[in-house]
């Protein structure tokens, strides 16, 4: 690399390449957005190692992709990113690009292999340059096309050079070399008219005529063989190439995208699980039960991942309707396992007419058989292959679940009567038209805990005016420093402040206090469910 360019590259990489690595691992690091990754990209490269940058992803849903060993195979790139140090040329170079996806035979090779330049699409000053493919990869599996270009400098640009940079390629701007056609004539080294002369050697006295054989001047151009400038034509030639230490530092930060790209993928695929287990999980709608209004607050915390939150509120038959809402300790797959076990256990029991203690007891009599059968199969699992023994209580365990369940009978007269148990839940809370709150239930076992415990619930008329909130520990244990939002029975103050507040409301203003508790976004997943009686 010369001129400009090759000192600037130069000058660069001596004092800001150490850091540029470093840099760019701490940009792409926990970047949860495949095509964001991709814009960083070009952005980190464009214009500080290429004039040019595009970015391929393999779309997974598509087949084998462009990295194929078979060149008839489909593509299964789409050109996620284009940059370009000029901003105009961006859309003409995505077309270009677009025409000729990257295909390298070898699909393992790591370091950079030639791409073709991409026509006209960069101007006339833009024709010529060298492109470079780098292959994403991590995992072993191929995540897409880095792909890198430097416009060739034009003729003109040698003419062009500082003396500093001229000094650096070697070139003499002052002393320009003498042409090729000074070198070769005939006539200057050895004319043959002047040797045949017969008045040359009549008349000795010339000595500038005895002299033009061997002119010093003439005899001393060594320099007109190899003038640096003939030496330094890459800057003319189409293809002006990057300096060996920028193709390695490209390398090298296109394994930190690829391991980004594949991080990306990775979450993607999780949220899309969790959605689709997210949806399994919790009920499509929530019941209309007469004489009552009912409104829903449901916020998970981690949008990726299944929360430990749940509820339900379904009819159980004969002018029943019963609700839930619980949390499964922890959060994730195991968390769905055991929301995934409980709700349809609930509707079950209770659509064949099990009282509300007796469905939390054989509630909780599964989960502890579930996570015997899971100790046992993984016990069996390791002597399979050789390992020792599990020990009891070392085995996996089941999650231990918090539950509030209830059932609701309208009875006439406006009134609704209600039976329900805590099963280690935040208590429900029932605020009077006076505004007066008290709780309607004790506290009990967690589910999944205890064998063989029993239950006990706790019956009462929802009247006209009367509002229940059930909630999750998300809103009693909402944190602003040392202080948690039910201190001081604070659930219990904000809920007498909606007195008077239709179901909706309430339950908005309790949400809205929840999150302007502190200074920062709420930690836990936040369910909470609000009956009131019309």
């Amino acid at each position: 690399m010369t001129g400009r360019r090759g000192i600037r590259d130069r000058e660069w990489l001596g004092h800001g390449a150490l850091s540029f690595l470093a840099e760019a691992s701490d940009l792409l690091a926990g970047q949860l957005d495949e095509g964001l990754v991709a814009s960083l990209t070009g952005q980190l490269i464009v214009p500080r190692l290429a004039d040019w940058c595009a970015v391929w992803l393999e779309d997974e849903s598509l087949g084998r992709g462009a990295w194929s060993d078979d060149p008839g195979a489909s593509v299964g790139a789409r050109l996620a990113r284009v940059w370009h140090s000029g901003e105009s040329r961006i859309e003409e170079l995505r077309l270009a690009l677009e025409k000729d996806p990257p295909r390298p035979r070898d699909p393992w090779r790591s370091g950079p292999v030639a791409h073709p330049w991409p026509g006209e699409a960069l101007g006339p000053d833009g024709t010529h340059g060298t492109a470079l493919a780098y292959r994403l990869v991590a995992g072993g599996r191929p995540l897409g096309t880095l792909v890198i270009g430097r416009t060739a400098a034009p003729a003109t640009a040698v003419a062009a050079e500082t003396p500093d940079a001229a000094a650096a390629t070697g070139v003499t701007p002052s002393a320009p070399p003498t042409t090729p056609d000074t070198q070769a004539t005939p006539a200057t080294q050895a004319t043959p008219a002047t040797q045949a002369t017969p008045a040359t050697p009549a008349n000795p006295a010339t000595p500038a005529t005895q002299a033009t054989p061997a002119t010093p001047a003439t005899q001393a151009t060594p320099a007109t063989p190899a003038t640096p400038a003939t030496q330094a034509t890459p800057l003319t030639h189409d293809t002006p190439g990057f300096p060996e230490e920028i193709t390695g530092l490209v390398e090298d930060l296109s394994r930190r995208v690829a391991l980004a790209i594949g991080a990306a993928r990775q979450y993607a695929r999780q949220a899309t699980i969790s959605a689709v287990l997210q949806r399994g999980l919790l009920p499509g709608a929530v019941a209309e039960i007469p004489g009552v209004r009912s409104a829903l607050v449901y916020e998970p915390c981690d949008k990726g991942g299944p929360s430990g939150d749940f509820y339900d509120l379904f009819p159980a038959g004969d002018g029943r309707w019963c609700f839930a809402v619980g949390d499964v300790q922890g959060k994730g797959p195991e968390a769905a396992v055991v929301i995934g076990l409980a709700r349809p256990w609930l509707r079950l029991l209770a659509r064949e007419e099990y009282d509300v203690p007796d469905v939390l007891d054989r509630l909780n009599q599964l989960l502890l058989d579930d996570a015997t059968e899971a100790a046992d199969a993984a016990a069996r699992a390791l002597v399979a292959v050789g390992g020792r023994p599990v020990a009891p209580g070392d085995g996996p365990q089941t999650r231990f679940l918090s539950l509030l369940y209830g059932e609701l009978v309208p009875v006439g007269g406006g009134a609704v009567r209600c039976t329900l148990a805590s099963a280690g839940h935040p208590l429900p809370l029932l605020l009077g038209p006076d505004g007066a709150v008290r709780a309607v239930a004790e506290p009990q076992t967690l589910l999944g805990v205890v064998e063989d415990a029993t239950y006990t619930s706790e019956t009462f008329e929802l009247r006209s005016g009367d509002t229940l909130l059930c909630v999750t520990d998300g809103v009693t244990e909402r944190r602003s420093g040392s202080r948690q939002f039910d201190d001081g029975d604070g659930l219990a103050a904000a809920l007498a402040g909606c007195a008077g507040l239709d179901a909706g409301l309430v339950a908005e203003r309790i949400r809205r206090l929840v999150h302007e508790f502190g200074p920062r976004p709420p930690e836990d997943d936040l369910a909470l469910l609000v009956l009131q009686a019309e």
